[in-house]
């Protein structure tokens, strides 16, 4: 039984992939963009159980991606994976409504975090 459909943004294919496999075997079915833009022009923004974005990428970043889906009041659990959680950073993630991650992180640390930011995911 699928768990929620979580949208992935990640500029690195081999993470997005990890990722989503990962997220299968966990009965999580997952759907991975390359890029902020990408996801905008191919997505059906509203249709998600969780976003798991990374902040580091050309365009927009993961956080910027989530600040414009809040501006357009979608209010998805998210979570934002970022290698450094600058002071600026939390504070925008908190204020978008969002959970950081910190990279690397553990198949179960992962887990946990999409348990929190979506339960009934």
């Amino acid at each position: 039984m699928s768990n929620g459909l979580i949208c992935i943004v990640a500029d690195d294919a081999a993470v997005c992939d990890s990722l989503r496999l990962l997220l299968g075997r966990h009965s999580h079915a997952a759907c991975c963009y390359p890029s902020a833009g990408a996801f905008l022009k191919a997505a059906q923004i509203d249709n998600w159980e969780c976003f798991l974005f990374d902040d580091q990428m050309p365009e927009l970043s993961g956080i910027e991606l989530l600040e414009v889906l809040r501006a357009r009041c979608i209010a998805t659990p998210a979570i934002v994976m970022t290698t450094v959680a600058t002071p600026k950073l939390t504070h925008r993630a908190a204020r978008a409504g969002a959970a950081l991650l910190h990279k690397p992180m553990t198949a179960d640390e992962l887990l946990a975090a999409i348990r929190r930011a979506a339960p009934v995911v």
